[in-house]
């Protein structure tokens, strides 16, 4: 089974909203701090829960794909579980469920080789969603910010091979 966790709205602000006094997300209005504040909380925590309440162990084949998430928090994520995970506490060590089951999208910009240091590369997509600011008009272009950190086999995985073998 694969799941698609797709970036959304997370309405996070209603937490943080006695931090920067918006309790709601604010179309077309600065959200600098919002954002800031909010950035890859919900798809972490997507993933904490996910990981810590065991569904990954009782549904090993279970593969979810973060799917513009950015990847910049993966690292971040992976050491906390490290250094919060004790055995016996859930059934499985969080860090290898993770590198099982969750393939990510990094985004052109994204730190990959601290990415590359936490993450199998065997887990990355190449994705693109052209027009938004975040997107490369030419997927192809990807490829590129990739050669200075991987090599071409693992550029290759990440261009076309992990999600053809994810969607086997």
């Amino acid at each position: 089974m694969l799941v698609a966790a797709h970036v959304n709205g997370s309405d996070y602000n209603r937490y943080w909203g006695d931090l920067t006094g918006h309790y709601q997300t604010r179309p077309f209005q600065d959200q600098l701090v919002d954002t800031i504040i909010n950035a890859g909380r919900a798809i972490s925590d997507f993933f904490t829960a996910t990981a810590w309440q065991g569904a990954f162990t009782r549904h090993p084949g279970l593969r979810v794909m973060s799917v513009e998430n950015r990847a910049d928090g993966v690292p971040g994520l992976l050491q906390l579980y490290r250094r919060f995970y004790r055995p016996g506490v859930i059934a499985e060590d969080p860090v290898e469920v993770f590198h099982r089951n969750v393939w990510i999208t990094p985004h052109w910009h994204d730190p990959f080789d601290e990415l590359a240091l936490e993450a199998p590369v065997e887990r990355w997509c190449a994705g693109s969603d052209w027009p938004h600011y975040d997107a490369l008009a030419d997927p192809t272009d990807f490829a590129k910010y990739l050669s200075s950190s991987l090599d071409d086999n693992q550029t290759q995985l990440v261009m076309r091979e992990n999600l053809r073998e994810l969607l086997i």
